[in-house]
This record gives structure tokens, sequence and C-alpha cells, in this order.
């Protein structure tokens, strides 16, 4: 009877252990679904409207631009970001505006950050 009880016991303790496993795995794919989702979402807002832009072209419109003396004002939460391109993240998305004289010549350029969370 000793046997069987501690039989019991283990065959408890082990399913316990390989599901304790599992469901830790099952967290790490649920996270992995969930940034793949927003991912989806970012790629099809960007396919829906050309004017939203990633945070990296940003950055590079403002390294390229700014050298030439164009301005480029970047905003999020309806405030402008200040100097520091460095917080802008890379895969932020941005809606972007383009400036131009009466030349025709790109005389500027103003990113709005879109808001991701709604």
């Amino acid at each position: 009877m000793d046997k069987a009880i501690a039989t019991i016991v283990g065959i408890v303790l082990v399913l316990g252990l390989i599901g304790y496993a599992i469901l830790g795995q099952v967290a790490g794919a649920k996270e992995i679904g969930d940034q793949a989702a927003m991912e989806q979402h970012k790629i099809k807002l960007m396919l829906n409207d050309p004017s939203i832009v990633t945070g990296n072209t940003l950055k590079w419109y403002v390294q390229s631009l700014g050298a030439s003396n164009i301005k480029v004002d970047y905003f999020g939460d309806g405030k402008e970001l200040g100097e520091d391109i460095t917080a802008v993240k890379g895969d932020a998305l941005f809606t972007m505006v383009k400036k131009y004289n009466a030349n025709g010549e790109l005389s500027g350029a103003d990113f709005t950050q879109v808001n991701l969370g709604d």
C-alpha cells in the first residue's frame, strides 16, 4: 500500500513539473503571438496610409535634411519631442507631412507619432 501511494505521489509530482515547464512555454508563445499581432497591425497601417513611416525614416530625415538646413519637426502626444532624436524608437510609427517651397523644392517635414495604444 505504501508503494502505491509513493508511486501516485511520484506521478503527481512528475506531471506537476512537466505542466509547470509547459505553462512557461505557452506563456512565451502567447507573448510572441501578441508581438506578431502588433507588427501585423503596424504593417496594415503603413499599407493603408502611405504617409505613415517608421521612426528610422524620421531619423534619416533629421540627419539628412537637418544637415541641409531643412526644418524637420517631430511630435508625440501633441507636443514636440525635442532635439533628442535618440529618444525616437526605430519601430515607432509617424505620420509624415512634407512641405514644399514655391519652386517645388522640399522645405520641411512634420512628423506626428501614431498612437498604437488604441
